[in-house]
C-alpha cells in the first residue's frame, strides 16, 4: 500500500468509529422513545380497559344521573377519536419499524463482517507467530486483542433462532460443533472447525445449488469452474437471488472475501494445522466464532433481500 493509501485507509478507520459511535447513540435513542411507546401504551390501554370493562355501569349512572351524560359522551368521542388517531399512528410506526429493521440489517451486516474480519485476522497472525517463531511478537508490534465489539453470545442466540427456522438439523450440527470442541478428544479442534464450516457449505449449497445460479438471469458461465459456476456466483445467487439488484456489489464482495477463507482448503488446514501451543484453542474457538457472524450475516441479507 502506498503512503496515500494507508493514510485514506486510517481516515477511514477514524470515521468508521465515530460512525458506530452515532450508531450507539441512535440505538439509545431508539430505546428511550422504544420505552416511552410502550408506557404510553400501558397508560392509555389501563384507561381503555377500565372504560369498557365498566361502560354499562357508566351508562346506568348516566340514566339515574343525568348530570354525568357528558361524560358518558367523552368515553364514546375519545374512542372514536383514539381509535382513527392510534391506527394512522401505528401504521407509521410499522412503517418506520420496517425502515428500521432494513438499516439495522445493514448495519448489522457492517458489524459481523468486521467481527469475523477480526477473527480472521487474529488467526493470521497466529500463524505467523508460529512460522517465524516470533516470541516477542506482541512487544515487537503491540497487537492489542480487545473483546469482540458484538457479543458473540447474542450472535449465538440469534443465529439459533433463524436456523431453527429454515433448517433444524443445521442448527443441531452447530451445536455438535461446539459440542466436539468442548469435548476431550485429541482431535476436536480441527473436527469442531471442520463440522462448523461445512455447516456453511451446507447452506450454500441448500439455497444456491448450481442448477439454481444457471436460472439466474445474470448468470454467464464462468471460466476454469467446475460446472461454469463460480462462487461468487453461488453467494450472489443465495444473498440476492435470480434476479439483477443495484447496489450489491460492495455487500457481494465483503461476503465473498469473508467465506473464501474457508473454502480455501490449504490455507484453513494449514491454521488447525499449526495453531500455537498456547493459543491454538483460541484460534479454533475464534475461527468458529468467525464462521458464526459469517452465517448469521448471510441470513439476515438473504431475509432482507429475498423478500
Amino acid at each position: 500500500m502506498s503512503e496515500d493509501e494507508i493514510k485514506d485507509t486510517r481516515d477511514d478507520l477514524g470515521h468508521l468509529v465515530e460512525n458506530f459511535e452515532k450508531c450507539i447513540d441512535l440505538g439509545l435513542n431508539y430505546q428511550e422513545k422504544g420505552q416511552e411507546l410502550v408506557n404510553l401504551g400501558k397508560v392509555g390501554k389501563g384507561v381503555a380497559k377500565h372504560f369498557n370493562e365498566n361502560y354499562d355501569s357508566y351508562e346506568r349512572l348516566a340514566k339515574d344521573f343525568p348530570d354525568t351524560k357528558p361524560n358518558l359522551d367523552f368515553i364514546g368521542n375519545w374512542s372514536s377519536y383514539g381509535n382513527k388517531k392510534l391506527e394512522s399512528n401505528i401504521q407509521g410506526l410499522y412503517k418506520a419499524q420496517d425502515l428500521v429493521s432494513e438499516y439495522l440489517t445493514d448495519t448489522g451486516s457492517v458489524c459481523l463482517s468486521g467481527s469475523s474480519g477480526y477473527s480472521g485476522y487474529r488467526s493470521d497472525i497466529d500463524e505467523i507467530r508460529i512460522e517465524h517463531d516470533l516470541v516477542n511478537f506482541n512487544e515487537t508490534y503491540h497487537v492489542t486483542e480487545p473483546p469482540p465489539p458484538i457479543p458473540f453470545s447474542n450472535i449465538q442466540e440469534e443465529l439459533e433462532r433463524l436456523l431453527n427456522e429454515i433448517d433444524p438439523a443445521l442448527n443441531e450440527r452447530r451445536k455438535g460443533a461446539w459440542y466436539a470442541f468442548q469435548s476431550g478428544s485429541p482431535d476436536k479442534r480441527g473436527q469442531a472447525a471442520h463440522s462448523m464450516r461445512d455447516i456453511l457449505s451446507a447452506l450454500i449449497s441448500k439455497w444456491a445449488s448450481n442448477e439454481d445460479v444457471k436460472k439466474a438471469e445474470w448468470w454467464e458461465c464462468e471460466e476454469n469452474t467446475r460446472d461454469g459456476v463460480s462462487l461468487r456466483q453461488r453467494l450472489r445467487f443465495l444473498l440476492f437471488g435470480p434476479y439483477n439488484i443495484d447496489g450489491s456489489d460492495s455487500d457481494l464482495e465483503i461476503i465473498e472475501e469473508t467465506v473464501s477463507k474457508y473454502f480455501d482448503e490449504d490455507k484453513f488446514l494449514k491454521k488447525v494445522a499449526h495453531g500455537s501451543k498456547e493459543g491454538t484453542d483460541d484460534l479454533i474457538e475464534s475461527i468458529m466464532y468467525s464462521i458464526e457472524s459469517a452465517l448469521l450475516n448471510i441470513i439476515k441479507m438473504r431475509k432482507k433481500y429475498w423478500k
